[in-house]
């Protein structure tokens, strides 16, 4: 096996901006997510337990996909002690770099029981939006 050959596409790859991103959005303090795609469009699905609409933001601008959410979790009394602390406070963000182009227009967000649900017509359309949850 030659070790030229098998490291060149790895080393291309850590510049391509769909693979940073992804690498960023690795670690467990991250939200999850379902990408699938048909011919016509892309769905993404987020698990956002217990966040208020008004606290997820959705931006797109050159085929980059933001998906921003403010997790604000009660914290017990100071005069407890924690043993665990699993859940989330602050912002996360997760972005996704497309493929093809999408109607920026046609995007669609709805938040239902916890899961954020994004339409994403495939199109010609790339310019810069922030997208309203429905």
């Amino acid at each position: 096996m030659n070790t030229r050959t098998t490291l060149y596409p790895h080393f291309l790859s850590a510049w391509n901006p769909a693979y940073i991103a992804q690498r960023q959005n690795s670690n467990k303090n991250s939200f999850c997510v379902d990408v699938e795609e048909s011919d016509t469009e892309f769905l993404i699905y987020a698990d956002l337990p217990g966040v208020d609409k008004k606290n997820i933001t959705v931006n797109i601008e050159d085929n980059l996909l933001t998906v921003g959410a403010e997790f604000s979790r009660a914290v017990s009394e100071k005069s407890k002690q924690a043993l665990r602390r699993e859940r989330v406070n602050g912002k996360l963000e997760r972005q996704f770099m497309l493929p093809v182009n999408v109607q920026a227009d046609g995007i669609k967000a709805t938040l239902k029981n916890g899961v954020l649900t994004l339409s994403l017509p495939k199109g010609e359309d790339t310019s810069k939006r922030n997208i309203a949850i429905a």
